[in-house]
């Protein structure tokens, strides 16, 4: 299921930048995208940009970045194995 909400920005967003700014090179925007998702306790971001996906998936999250087609693949390859 697909969801969409406003995520206010917060302290706990703003100290999340500041520390993915201390273990990440990973760009500002991104940063901010990032700690906004796991604010609102998603469980998966999308995202087309290979370099942010790969950062991403060298570091414990509290969600999953991933390529929207990569998900997708998961997603039927899971439905087919039911």
């Amino acid at each position: 299921m697909i969801e969409t909400e406003k995520v206010a920005y917060n302290i706990n967003i703003y100290n999340r930048v500041k520390e993915l700014s201390e273990q990440t090179k990973i760009k500002t925007l991104d940063r901010f995208h990032l700690s906004f998702a796991e604010n609102s306790n998603d469980d998966i971001l999308l995202t087309t940009d290979a370099k942010f996906e790969n950062a991403c998936s060298k570091m414990n999250l509290k969600i999953k970045v991933i390529n929207p087609i990569k998900y997708l693949m998961e997603v039927f390859q899971n439905d087919s194995n039911i």
